[in-house]
């Protein structure tokens, strides 16, 4: 019975997503993402085109809350909105669905004019496993935000750190070989400041 009424709840929350009224779209979104269960991926993509802007947004964190990659092509779409706070939660969805495709999405978003939306790309590209990103985050070192050259080097210390076992000397060396013909003025300082406040032993040895 409790199954049976969840999934009439979800079938509820669905339906209401088509509703005229914004408000209970606007209920409706965030909550198939806390509390849908089943598919409900296909409701949240069609609500990633709904016209009004919150639904939008809400539909889009309902995305990363779910981590189903099948939202990563709408999601995708939503990093050209009209609105930044539909665009911003739409990379931090991409970001938490974190497949390859999905990351490869945010390359081009950590060069935004939005620095929100670069800080949240710059931040999920240390997920990447590879080194694809990394130009970008070498770049993104002399960002004229502070608080995005600090999320770069740890999406930088991330790379390599969490590089499998076997692939993670090749990682090192060319992170390191590109920092190095790097300016050293903009690489140095973040560095220094991770070394300083980090607690985790890890990130400061890295």
């Amino acid at each position: 019975r409790p199954a049976r009424e969840a999934g009439e709840g979800t079938n509820r929350l669905v339906e209401w997503l088509d509703a005229d009224h914004s408000e209970f779209r606007l209920v409706a979104a965030p909550a198939l993402g806390h509390f849908g269960d089943g598919d409900v991926a296909k409701p949240l993509v069609r609500a990633l085109s709904d016209p009004a802007p919150r639904v939008r947004e809400r539909a889009a964190r309902s995305c990363g809350m779910t981590g189903d990659s099948r939202c990563v092509p709408a999601l995708r779409e939503r990093l050209d909105d009209r609105h930044a706070m539909v665009r911003r939660a739409a990379a931090d969805a991409l970001g938490s669905i974190g497949t390859e495709p999905a990351l490869s999405a945010l390359i081009g978003v950590a060069r935004a004019d939005d620095e929100e939306l670069r800080r949240v790309a710059v931040e999920a590209l240390g997920q990447f496993g590879s080194l694809d990103p990394l130009v970008v985050l070498v770049e993104a070192l002399e960002d004229d935000s502070e608080a995005i050259q600090r999320v770069a080097i740890l999406s930088l210390i991330r790379l390599f750190a969490d590089a499998p076992e076997a692939r993670s000397q090749a990682v090192r060396s060319e992170v390191a070989r590109q920092l190095r013909d790097h300016s050293s003025a903009a690489v140095v300082p973040p560095l220094l400041d991770v070394m300083d406040e980090s607690t985790r032993w890890r990130v400061r040895r890295d």
